[in-house]
């Protein structure tokens, strides 16, 4: 059977997947890339929220182990993943509309009588909550559906990176600071002559527009995610796209409960008609086999575990330091970048997919050494390797975007792997909770490098150090 075209069944299918994957991690990723604005607003914890921010995510990690010892406990061949993004994708739009009204909502915390930004802190909790447990969720429900589903799954991840990035660049956050006069006084210098002083501060650009219309698209996003989810568990058109091998467990399933005839004959027939696209898919694969070895499946959750500690908290918690010391333009360059490859890496495992162990140990050891890179300018700031020349500018950003590449390539190209095992479920279980093992080390790692030694200083620039404080009479005097 050929399938040189897709259908538009499949289309709507791809576009569905693509919203629901785009929900997996876009709550997080939005509240990262609005932090800029926030601080300038005066949110009170300033700076420091980022640390919250990592502390926060962290904790949110108890979503995935509720789930895995509920999964454990739950009666055999019940699938806890429905029921679970029904909950977490209708938590998470709630959340983000909250976030519209009082994410500006200060209170004073009795420990310590400063006042925090609790609203912000417990929403921000909870999309962690969300964001944490669909990595557990999501590809086994994903697992349902024909495996070349799996790569547009991963693509919407990217996008959930990517979207919010575009919207704050487009908002205008982190504006490059400039000097403006706060104030004049006159004053006196040692030899008693009168000088004319101005006092100078510096002024950020404002946004585009402010974090309530942010919130607002964030919204939308998340109910679009929901949405998608529904469609894709419910519609009978979509059930069509749905593995030959969950339509034959859902049937013995259906049998053996003495089930809806009916049912069992419209699943029979759309088994029967999807078996040879299913056969066509793994057709693909470089390396067709029968099931990987343990040592196989050991090396490669070693490799995605580390892969995950390294994109999703050591690297974003240094970007900053490596990148912020070129400049902001190159600083947002990187940044955005860096969303980019991720989507880009999902769409080139798609078009190419690979079960070789090789390929995916040597794109791991690409964006480790470009991830390597990205630590040594960090480690170096403020006085980073060409700091005043384009070439620096290039290589890190060229070094940011090739570790997130190869990094979101080796996470994909895993899945892919998985999924087309025997016992995929299980395995993209597995998948998930690696992937929060292994930020939850990474975050455990570099926390304490970053704010309990000197290891890594900021860079920030001072556009008033040329301007001079104070300027006497004298000098005032234009010559006739």
């Amino acid at each position: 059977m050929s399938t040189s075209k897709p259908t538009t069944m499949q289309v709507f299918v791809i576009f569905l997947v693509l919203l629901f994957g785009q929900g997996s991690w876009i709550g997080i990723n939005s509240i990262w890339v609005e932090l800029p604005l926030l601080v300038s607003l005066g949110i009170p914890e300033q700076f420091e929220i980022a640390s919250w921010l990592v502390i926060i995510i962290q904790v949110a990690n108890i979503g995935p182990l509720l789930f895995a010892v509920i999964n454990y406990m739950a009666p055999k061949g019940y699938q806890l993943e429905g029921p679970t993004n029904y909950l977490i994708s209708a938590v998470g739009t709630a959340t983000c509309v909250f976030l519209i009204f009082y994410w500006d909502v200060f209170t004073i915390w009795k420990l310590d009588n400063q006042l925090h930004s609790t609203y912000f802190t417990i929403f921000v909790f909870l999309l962690a909550l969300v964001d944490c447990t669909s990595n557990v969720t999501f590809p086994p429900f994903m697992a349902r559906l024909k495996s070349q589903y799996m790569n547009w799954f991963f693509i919407g991840m990217g996008l959930s990176g990517m979207i919010p990035s575009l919207v704050a660049i487009i908002q205008g956050v982190g504006g490059a600071p400039v000097c403006v006069a706060n104030y004049t006084y006159n004053d006196y210098d040692d030899s008693g002559e009168l000088r004319q002083c101005t006092s100078w501060t510096h002024e950020t650009k404002p946004a585009r527009f402010g974090p309530e219309v942010f919130f607002s698209f964030l919204s939308v996003m998340m109910l679009s995610c929901f949405v998608a989810f529904v469609c894709l568990n419910h519609l009978p058109s979509v059930r069509r796209e749905y593995a030959p091998e969950y339509l034959n467990q859902q049937r013995e399933a259906s049998s053996d409960a003495g089930g809806n005839q009916r049912q069992r004959q419209y699943e029979m027939v759309s088994s029967k008609k999807d078996e040879d696209d299913e056969i066509e898919v793994s057709s693909v694969l470089s390396q067709p086999r029968q099931s990987s070895s343990i040592l196989e499946f050991v090396a490669l959750f070693v490799i995605l575990g580390v892969a995950n500690a390294l994109v999703n908290c050591v690297l974003p918690s240094i970007q900053s330091y490596s990148a912020g010391a070129y400049g902001l333009n190159v600083y947002l360059l990187a940044a955005t970048f860096g969303n980019i490859a991720n989507p880009l890496a999902c769409f080139v495992v798609m078009l190419k997919p690979s079960r070789s162990f090789v390929l995916v140990s040597t794109i791991f050891a690409l964006g480790t050494v470009a991830g390597i890179y990205c630590f040594v300018t960090a480690l170096t700031s403020p006085l980073p390797p060409l700091q005043d020349s384009v070439m620096g500018s290039i290589l890190v950003v060229l070094a940011w975007f090739l570790s997130s590449g190869c990094f979101h390539f080796v996470r994909a190209t895993i899945g892919w792997i998985l999924r087309m095992e025997p016992n995929n479920r299980v395995l993209l279980i597995c998948y998930g909770i690696i992937n929060q093992i292994g930020s939850l080390l990474g975050a455990i790692v570099i926390f304490p490098l970053v704010h309990y030694t000197d290891w890594f200083v900021p860079y920030y620039p001072d556009p008033c150090s040329h301007m001079p404080p104070c300027v006497s009479n004298s000098d005032l005097v234009m010559p006739l």
